[in-house]
């Protein structure tokens, strides 16, 4: 489907991508941790509108229970580092738990409905977001 498992190609990926990722603005990630979300765009152009890359730090946040994300863009992520839980409304109106772990990739289409319901304190997310026209 499109749950990707950890596979050696994702693996080198993310070992590549950590060791990018160790330091924040001169500042390791440890001294950044708190308890709210970190979200820092890696790329993005302003003239064109398609594709945005993101990092996000999660500290064990999750999606209110009675908020639901319905977003306009598609959305792949990686799990850089740690585990996240998604619940994601299938085209059925089905709930749906995705359990992602390091190396796991996951692709969430344009207004598929989607709550993260747990994660691991660090869980560094690579966000590529997709805009259609």
């Amino acid at each position: 489907k499109k749950h990707k498992k950890n596979t050696k190609k994702s693996k080198m990926l993310i070992k590549g991508i950590n060791n990018e990722f160790k330091q924040i603005n001169g500042e390791k990630i440890s001294k950044k941790m708190s308890e709210e979300e970190i979200f820092e765009t890696l790329f993005k152009q302003d003239n064109i509108k398609q594709i945005k890359v993101e990092r996000i730090v999660s500290n064990g946040n999750v999606t209110p229970e009675e908020e639901w994300y319905d977003q306009e863009q598609a959305e792949w992520v990686l799990i850089i580092k740690g585990e996240a839980k998604l619940k994601v409304k299938t085209k059925e109106n089905k709930e749906e738990i995705i359990k992602l772990e390091t190396g796991d990739a996951y692709y969430i289409e344009q207004h598929e409905k989607h709550q993260v319901i747990e994660t691991t304190t660090p869980c560094i997310w690579l966000a590529i977001h997709i805009f259609f026209q």
